[in-house]
């Protein structure tokens, strides 16, 4: 699998980096990472682009390893916050 592609930028996952950080663990997240070679600060360079295969991958992980049944909708929700969002928050 290609991580760095330039098809999705890095900064609609800080949210969702954040979020499994605070679920599991820097060490388990560390740890799902892993296998696509990357750490955890690559994910939070906003400068980066990744594969949306990669995407696709980590978000499935993620919810693996953090199976409250509306996870994902809830860190998405945290995404669209004044913290994430920022200046483009409407």
């Amino acid at each position: 699998m290609e991580v760095f592609k330039p098809e999705m930028c890095a900064f609609p996952l800080r949210a969702y980096v954040d979020a499994t950080r605070d679920a599991v663990g820097s060490e388990a997240l560390e740890e799902m990472l892993r296998p696509y070679a990357i750490k955890a600060r690559d994910l939070e360079d906003p400068t980066a682009w990744y594969s949306l295969e990669f995407i696709e991958a980590y978000l499935a992980d993620m919810m693996r390893s953090c199976p409250e049944p509306d996870y994902l909708e809830r860190t998405t929700r945290l995404g669209m916050s004044r913290k994430y969002m920022g200046p483009f928050l409407p």
